[in-house]
């Protein structure tokens, strides 16, 4: 080329080329991405070439080719039979290396693809692994199912192999970062007098975020860690409507930090994806960085960024933002990608999972949105989430300790020298999604299976059903000690209420707190001297519930 363009409108009038390569593929595989190490190597254009070989082969491949799974759950990826050189007999796939505790299924979904089903029960073994997946055909007495005419038998044995790397975790407890590295393609971020191609940086215009003014790459943001990717390299994911592959699991919510370029873009589509082929949408708008503002809901500013680098190595003095977003999920299916907007001006920066808390507070304005009186001691390996707006949405009175692995807070908390808090909870938070909006009351009652029903001093064996009225236990001088059989109690009015001496067993069991049959709601009230080792079913509907309150119920007395 005689000259290039400069960005203040000049020629540099010295020759510049452009360079050819030729890289020479495996034409036995199908290939799927190319990785640029480098990333001040621009390229401008490639073609693939098509193999000169004659002979039919086929090849293999894996979408995802990493998969992520937890104890109890499934994982799928896609394996596809690509014919080379007319290539066209039905190929037999078998996988092997399986880790302890996983079984895989194949279920062929057309000529040339199937589907891989990963189960990993509750003794799979957590790491990584490495999964083959075979593919043969001919050899003796093959047959390929084809009705061609062909005799299969004398066919030469033609075999391939793939490897999915497979990542056993447990069950989340605490937020997990999602690693974007394999998805990072732009480089948004650079240290301060850094160059740079002047249609790179975060907008693609020469202006980038700075490094210097970022500070510490791991940002807490509505007290959820967020990691963001280096500086000086590829760090920023182009939202193409692309599938983002995320670490398979079920959690809460999908969190993101990104930022829009260009002004604002509205209305985008952000889908995430379950395991059984099912998917929710949202509707998001994107705030450009520029503008110092959020102007959409669900969307707010996670940072400050400082001033901006331009491509010459200087910088502006305009300060650009991040913004945080947050994205619902259900809960009781397993994720495993989420499809970013069709819009590349659109970049996002970091995501992270945050599972599902086990103590929530849903309401959006009450004052005391949840009350701790002490003493008290609670101790839990999840999160709390506090929605209330009020200066006192959690308030902690008396003495006591409150312990959990998260605690997020929309409005004020309120508490004396007498309680220990551990972490301090994370104030100003965004509004956390119901984690059981999809959950559905049971069908209403129609008829009592016991009435006014009370244990005193005694032991009892309940079974489940209907209560009018609800349950009453008092212990006295003699502990009352009640099992209560698998199932579900419906606590048609009066609630469950204990008090005393009292001891409560049961595994599997869920309380339904309604109305109805002529009884008004009442809420859950034991005393503090009661001992009760209560567990919520592990499978099915009610899975992971052990107190329900009917929606339709409306606000009630609180439970204590």
């Amino acid at each position: 080329m005689p000259y290039r363009d400069n960005s203040d409108g000049t020629k540099d009038n010295r020759p510049f080329n452009l360079y050819a390569y030729f890289l020479p593929l495996n034409p036995a595989k199908t290939v799927s991405s190319v990785t640029l190490a480098e990333p001040r190597a621009m390229v401008l254009a490639m073609t693939l070439l098509p193999s000169h070989s004659t002979t039919p082969d086929f090849a293999l491949s894996a979408f995802p080719s990493s998969l992520s799974i937890i104890p109890d759950t499934t994982a799928t990826s896609t394996i596809t039979v690509t014919p080379l050189n007319g290539f066209r007999h039905r190929v037999h796939l078998s996988v092997s290396d399986l880790p302890k505790g996983v079984r895989a299924f194949l279920r062929r979904t057309g000529r040339n693809t199937s589907r891989l089903i990963l189960f990993a029960n509750k003794s799979a073994h957590v790491g990584t692994f490495a999964i083959t997946v075979t593919g043969t055909f001919g050899g003796h007495g093959d047959d390929d199912g084809d009705d061609d005419g062909d005799d299969d038998s004398a066919r030469v044995l033609l075999t391939h192999t793939i490897h999915i790397a497979l990542d056993i975790r447990e069950e989340a407890a605490s937020p997990v970062q999602v690693d974007l590295t394999s998805a990072f393609i732009k480089t948004g971020i650079y240290t301060d007098g850094s160059t740079f191609s002047g249609s790179g940086g975060f907008d693609g215009a020469g202006a980038a975020y700075s490094a210097n003014q970022i500070g510490s790459f791991a940002i807490t943001f509505d007290g959820t860690l967020f990691q963001l990717g280096p500086a000086n390299a590829p760090d920023v994911v182009p939202s193409a409507n692309q599938a983002v592959a995320l670490p398979a699991g079920k959690f809460a919510s999908l969190q993101m930090f990104a930022a829009a370029v260009n002004g604002d873009q509205s209305a985008q589509i952000v889908k995430v994806n379950y395991s059984d082929g099912t998917s929710d949408s949202f509707t998001q708008g994107f705030t450009d960085w520029f503008a110092l503002a959020a102007h959409f809901p669900g969307e707010s500013i996670a940072k400050d960024a400082g001033y901006r680098n331009f491509s010459g190595g200087n910088h502006g003095r305009h300060h650009v933002d991040m913004y945080g977003y947050l994205f619902p999920l259900n809960s009781s299916k397993t994720i495993t990608s989420v499809t970013l907007p069709n819009d590349d001006n659109i970049g996002v920066l970091a995501m992270t999972l945050v599972p599902q808390a086990c103590i929530y507070a849903l309401n959006q304005t009450a004052a005391n949105g949840l009350t701790f009186n002490g003493p008290f001691n609670v101790n839990v390996d999840c999160g709390v989430a506090v929605n209330s707006s009020s200066a006192t949405a959690l308030n902690l009175t008396g003495t006591g300790t409150l312990t959990a692995e998260n605690i997020q807070v929309v409005g004020g908390v309120a508490t004396n020298a007498g309680v220990t808090i551990s972490p301090a909870p994370s104030v100003g938070t965004l509004v956390q999604p119901d984690p059981f909006r999809f959950l559905k009351a049971p069908a209403a009652a129609t008829s009592c299976d016991h009435t006014n029903f009370m244990v005193h001093a005694e032991e009892a064996r309940l079974e489940p059903g209907t209560y009018c009225n609800g349950i009453t236990i008092m212990g006295g001088k003699e502990e009352a000690d009640v099992r209560f059989k698998p199932g579900t109690y419906v606590l048609a009015g009066g609630g469950l209420n204990v008090k005393g001496h009292s001891r409560l067993r049961g595994d599997g069991v869920t309380f339904i707190l309604t109305q109805g049959l002529g009884f008004t709601y009442g809420p859950v009230s034991v005393d503090s001297s009661v001992v009760s080792t209560l567990t919520a079913p592990h499978s099915g509907p009610m899975e992971g519930i052990l107190f329900f309150q009917d929606p339709a119920v409306g606000a009630g007395a609180a439970s204590a």
